[in-house]
């Protein structure tokens, strides 16, 4: 291959790149900053205010967030039986799935992902308080008001009630 090629194609390649394509990607800020969140949610690309819909939650054990720019997270189970976990970026497209067990109606629940056959294990207990349990076997805690305080990372967040206009 001539070097005239070989410049062409890696400027190709180059312009592909999501990071050079104008991609977001997301950051998580303390004290999530060291977190193995951020791979995890690497593709998820909420912007905006955060909106917890609970209409759904009596009567179907469902919980939606969604965002301002039209990302969602829809966690199922919350009646006491297993149930899953979907994460949609802002065109509507499943980026995680995963599967959840929780407390009837107590607020705790536990949702393992597994993304290339690794698993990570997010678990919020009814005081509100994270554990994250990542595919190396490391342990993450994080209080709940490090994630009221609308520092969370991703999906893992508190919003404020309200309606999504998605419906699943």
């Amino acid at each position: 291959m001539t070097p005239r090629r070989l410049l062409a194609l890696l400027l190709l390649l180059a312009a592909g790149s999501p990071d050079l394509a104008g991609a977001r990607r997301l950051r998580c800020p303390a004290p999530f900053a060291t977190s193995c969140l951020e791979r995890l949610y690497h593709r998820f690309d909420a912007v905006g205010a955060c909106t917890r819909d609970l209409s759904r939650y009596a009567s179907e054990g469902r919980l939606t967030d969604c965002w301002a720019n039209g990302a969602a997270a829809t966690l199922t189970g919350f009646d006491g039986t297993p149930g899953t976990a979907r994460v949609v970026d802002s065109h509507a497209r499943t980026v995680l799935e995963g599967t959840t067990s929780a407390g009837a109606l107590s607020g705790a629940i536990e949702v393992t992902y597994t993304r290339r056959r690794r698993p990570w294990h997010v678990q919020r207990a009814a005081t509100g308080d994270w554990t994250i349990t990542c595919p190396n076997d490391r342990v993450e805690t994080y209080a709940a008001a490090d994630v009221a305080a609308g520092t969370g990372c991703g999906p893992l967040a508190e919003c404020a009630i309200g309606s999504c206009p998605i419906s699943e």
